[in-house]
């Protein structure tokens, strides 16, 4: 009976040990990786980025060759962000995509 209790004790040591160790692994996992609101605000600017530099020109491309926008071409551009801006107030999703295709 005690050599039963001697193991039994003996387990539950080796598992508070291993438990200890993957807290402590945790804990030096947590130091030397970067903080991850850190890699959710890099997210955030790449997809900003993405959106500036490729999706609202194309479709201001999209909204000025469907409407027949005239003008100078600054004008167009201007009209054609002022019809996606006058979209987006207005909530109309349906026709933000159907510029974006």
């Amino acid at each position: 009976m005690l050599k039963n209790l001697a193991i039994s004790l003996n387990l539950m040591i080796v598992w508070l040990l291993l438990i200890l160790m993957l807290y402590l692994q945790a804990q030096v996992v947590n130091l030397l990786m970067p903080n991850k609101k850190h890699i959710l605000i890099v997210k955030q600017v790449n997809t900003v980025k993405l959106y500036r530099q490729v999706i609202l020109p194309n479709m201001a491309e999209n909204y000025i060759a469907e409407n027949n926008l005239g003008g100078t071409r600054e004008q167009q551009v201007a009209a054609a962000a002022k019809g996606l801006e006058n979209l987006a107030a207005r909530g109309d999703l349906q026709g933000l995509l159907h510029y974006a295709n």
